[in-house]
């Protein structure tokens, strides 16, 4: 029924088909079998900024040396996933209480479940905040209407009645444990909360939604999977290892102000002319003097030597503090208490008046006291080692004495033992290291997250994975049925416009939030030096040029320094025009011989018929 039979040909009648095995497409196109190209990542994966407690919490972990493994729980949730109780210490009523501030990816990811209203799936660790995750949900879905499942309501999640999310909207699953053997059906949009380690756990997390007759029920144009992978990214001033540096160097206190102090102090280093990490180690370098220890290593920096660089980049006050809190630890430092002489007098005896003295009160003592029954007594015994009396004579000498009491208590503690500011301490770092790159790499300066750098490697390794991937397909027994039912989708849909894989190119980090009415730092010029002394009991500074002129406030400086640097600006634009005049001048003479050479070859023979 419903066939007309011919000798030659079959025509079917009835309505066509729709095939219900697979979804009709993953979007986007390209995912998860796909090369990681940077232009499939702008379109599959979504990124969220790290700003405020998280970032701080971040940098707190990534200066310990924790892992990326470690580091990327951190970019999800700003406080370890164990802390999330009610208990004592518990962080989970502060945490849920503001999840934008504390979570900002989760945070993200459930007002992406909010605003849409397909069946979404959704797979993250436990260690990534799993759990906070899920109750932020469920207190969304009270307010919006709708519910959420965990591995406990899978056949319900699965059920026909659960089509288009009518019971369940979406479902919050273990990746560790659910990424493979399980499958989810009718899914419309799959949220990765984490990225994934390798290219074949990105196959199978993808392929979770994916399933042979998994969308059975809805038409076919519903029958697509959104695939979004979620990564925490460092601000985008911060993609330096300058900037990076310039952060670590903050005091732990709100994370706004450390966001707003790092900023500054990075421009008040570009301001200096210190683009990058390079420059500013030389410009230490430069200050400490190269001064080194008798072992070889260098030796600290003193107090005096860094104020002297927070000066040179415009940092005053900061400069400032650092000369007075040295002034501080000077007179504080421990003095030796007075070692008192003992007494070698004795008191003298109390002698009576032989008159006044009878003989019955007369008692003779004996010349040796007796020993008391059961009491020890001490006698002096030699170590094994040799350390007791009967050491050589040499040894004993040669066993150092300490001179006072403050020697015998412990050693004083040196320059720079003192010093607890972070800013000081960065720069101590970064000039005892080897190079720039060695101290990016000791103080964890990637100007990229934890999620970031997954991804990248994600990316390079999908470029690997990809084409051997392709192979073994190649090689599949039902290779032609499927390639035939590809070219037959290929045909009724329009063709995409070929596009490159668009790699990205290094960006320059951005500043923002400037102080446009507060006057620019002023920073010393090349040659320029401070010389700070003591007058009256009053501490004095003044600035002295290359040529030894002396100005003894900062307005008289900066002038003399502003009107030097109009006059070298001014110096370089007059180069330039002249160097360019010259070049005109030079292209036209050139020109001008050449016009001459060509007539002389097209004239010649006329010129000499003339002559």
């Amino acid at each position: 029924k419903g066939w007309c039979c011919n000798s030659k040909v079959q025509v079917l009648k009835g309505p066509p088909r729709v095939s219900v095995r697979t979804p009709r497409a993953s979007l986007p196109r390209g995912v998860p079998d796909g090369i990681l190209s940077p232009n499939l990542r702008r379109r599959f994966v979504q990124k969220v900024t790290l700003t405020g407690e998280p970032l701080k919490r971040y940098d707190a972990k990534r200066a310990k040396g924790l892992p990326d493994r470690r580091l990327r729980a951190y970019c999800n949730l700003c406080v370890h996933f164990g802390s999330l109780h009610e208990g004592k210490n518990g962080s989970k009523a502060r945490v849920l209480a503001n999840m934008s501030a504390c979570a900002p990816k989760l945070f993200a990811i459930a007002a992406d479940v909010v605003e849409h209203p397909e069946k979404a799936l959704v797979l993250i660790n436990r260690s990534s905040g799993l759990m906070a995750l899920l109750e932020h949900l469920r207190a969304q879905a009270s307010e919006h209407n709708f519910s959420v499942a965990t591995m406990e309501e899978l056949a319900e999640f699965n059920s026909p009645g659960n089509l288009r999310g009518e019971r369940f909207r979406v479902l919050v699953a273990d990746a560790a444990s659910c990424s493979e053997g399980v499958s989810f059906f009718a899914v419309r949009r799959l949220h990765l909360a984490d990225v994934p380690a390798t290219p074949s756990a990105l196959v199978q997390s993808v392929g979770r939604a994916i399933r042979m007759y998994g969308h059975r029920g809805l038409p076919e144009e519903e029958q697509t999977v959104t695939t979004t992978l979620w990564v925490a990214g460092l601000p985008r001033w911060m993609q330096s290892p300058l900037a990076a540096w310039a952060f670590r160097a903050q005091r732990r206190r709100e994370p706004e102000d450390m966001e707003s102090g790092a900023r500054r102090l990075v421009k008040r280093l570009l301001a200096a002319g210190l683009r990058d990490l390079a420059e500013l180690k030389e410009r230490i370098e430069t200050c400490g003097g190269g001064l080194k220890n008798s072992d070889g290593t260098k030796a600290p920096l003193t107090p005096a030597k860094s104020a002297a660089f927070l000066e040179q980049v415009g940092l005053w006050e900061e400069a400032k503090a650092v000369r007075q809190r040295a002034g501080k630890i000077q007179a504080r430092k421990p003095r030796a208490p007075p070692v008192r002489k003992a007494r070698t007098r004795t008191a003298k005896p109390e002698v009576k008046n032989e008159a006044k003295v009878k003989p019955e009160d007369v008692k003779i003592k004996k010349e040796l006291p007796e020993t008391r029954p059961g009491r020890l007594v001490a006698t002096p015994q030699a170590s094994q080692e040799g350390g007791g009396d009967d050491r050589p004579l040499a040894a004993l000498l040669a066993t150092k004495q300490p001179k006072s009491v403050g020697e015998a208590q412990g050693p004083l503690q040196d320059n720079f033992a003192w010093e607890r500011d972070p800013l000081l301490r960065a720069m101590q770092c970064l000039y005892c290291a080897e190079s720039a790159a060695d101290a990016a790499e000791q103080l964890h300066l990637r100007p990229w997250s934890a999620d970031e750098e997954a991804l990248k490697s994600l990316a390079c390794a999908s470029r690997e994975f990809v084409p051997a991937l392709t192979q073994l397909r190649e090689r599949a027994v039902d290779r032609q049925v499927l390639l035939a039912a590809e070219r037959r989708k290929q045909a009724t849909q329009p063709e995409e416009p070929v596009q490159s894989e668009g790699e990205s190119s290094a960006l320059d980090f951005s500043l923002s939030g400037h102080e446009d009415d507060a006057e620019p730092a002023f920073c010393l010029p090349a040659g320029w030096r401070t010389e700070s002394f003591r007058r009256n009991g009053r501490e004095h500074r003044e600035f002295i040029d290359p040529h030894g002129r002396r100005f003894k406030t900062l307005g008289e400086a900066r002038k003399v320094a502003d009107a030097e640097r109009t006059r070298q600006n001014m110096a370089k634009l007059l180069q330039q025009k002249v160097a360019k005049l010259d070049g005109i001048s030079s292209g036209m003479a050139t020109s001008c011989g050449l016009q001459e050479r060509v007539l002389d070859e097209a004239h010649g023979p006329k010129r000499q018929k003339v002559q």
